[in-house]
């Protein structure tokens, strides 16, 4: 799916849409890293990429842009304002800050903060954003280098629109780094409640350092605790409330050269059944094997999607499957529906 606002969404290109060719010129067997390079370039000038929409090919013209992709995504859903943020940039702060204040002109006094899956990214924001909420010259994050410690501290006051609100925190395995740190610092003062899943647990700075050969070295340089003292490398942070995403959302993604066909066995086929089983197909157990039932589930899934009814999980039925899954994973959010209805 294109971004929102991109240049690619303002030219017209729509999820499913499928690339074969930049600048007249085939993308088959190429990898992503080579393709985003012919479809990247200077600023003001254009790209036409040729896409497969259904059974039809079109060429699009596309005017390359600067994106600033916003790192926080405000949304309010009843008497709750969720805003998702999804990295620690440049002026996240900002985005946060400005989220929190909607909430408040919108009469909100409950916040979600989704830290879902956010890797974290600068340090330094996680401490701005912690300083909405938590007054001035207060320690955010502890700093250990062999025997030097330090204390990162806030500069200023709290947000005073922020001072009353009752702010849940919303967490899972991918949840890390920077995410840690603010969630870390937010639950020692007491400023938030911890939902979902434990977090990832990375409680170590990494510095890279390029050498003129063009070689990179990532070495650790400290690690990091938060305000109570609590080292949690390797342990991660628990929630508060448990809030367990449904089977469906952890599963593996199948290989796209995998094929599998009745009387197979493999650990990928009980994935097989319990997407299918998530997606409404009728799939009563989870048994690696590749049963009559799960053949069954599949010829109806292959017609349903309009592809070749064969009954055999082959590439073109995995991209489907993959892409229903996310999809499925993205509109329902149950994870989110559960928190919003403990905090009705």
């Amino acid at each position: 799916s294109p971004m929102k606002g991109s240049p690619a969404e303002k030219a017209g290109i729509q999820p499913k849409d499928i690339l074969t060719k930049v600048n007249g010129k085939s993308v088959k067997g190429q990898s992503l890293d080579e393709v985003v390079k012919k479809v990247r370039g200077k600023e003001n000038t254009k790209v036409t990429l040729t896409i497969k929409r259904g059974s039809e090919e079109k060429d699009i013209a596309i005017k390359r842009e600067k994106i600033h992709v916003k790192s926080v995504e405000y949304t309010k859903k009843g008497n709750v304002g969720v805003i998702t943020i999804n990295k620690f940039q440049s002026d996240t702060s900002g985005e946060l800050k400005a989220a929190v204040l909607k909430a408040h002109k919108q009469g909100l006094n409950n916040i979600v903060l989704d830290l879902r899956n956010n890797p974290g990214g600068l340090l330094d924001e996680a401490v701005k954003m912690t300083n909405i909420f938590i007054d001035k010259n207060k320690t955010v994050v502890q700093l250990e280098k062999g025997d030097h410690k330090e204390a990162v501290k806030t500069d200023n006051d709290a947000l005073k629109e922020a001072k009353d609100m009752h702010v849940s925190i919303l967490v899972n395995e991918g949840s890390a780094s920077a995410s840690e740190v603010f969630t870390g610092a937010m639950k020692d003062y007491h400023k938030a409640k911890v939902y979902g899943s434990k977090t990832f647990g990375k409680g170590i700075v990494q510095t890279t350092r390029e050498f003129k050969d063009g070689s990179l070295l990532k070495y650790t340089e400290m690690k990091w605790l938060t305000p109570d003292g609590h080292y949690i490398h390797g342990k991660g942070i628990q929630p508060d409330v448990n809030i367990a995403a449904p089977k469906y959302q952890s599963l593996s993604v199948i290989p796209n050269d995998k094929t599998f066909k009745i009387g197979d066995n493999n650990k990928n086929i009980k994935t097989i059944k319990i997407g299918l089983a998530a997606l409404g197909y009728k799939v009563n157990n989870e048994s690696t094997t590749f049963d009559s039932e799960l053949e069954d589930a599949i010829k109806k899934f292959q017609q349903d999607e309009h592809l070749t009814v064969n009954g055999v999980f082959d590439k073109k039925t995995n991209n489907s499957f993959t892409m229903l899954l996310v999809e499925k994973a993205n509109k329902d959010d149950d994870v989110l529906k559960k928190l919003l209805q403990q905090l009705k």
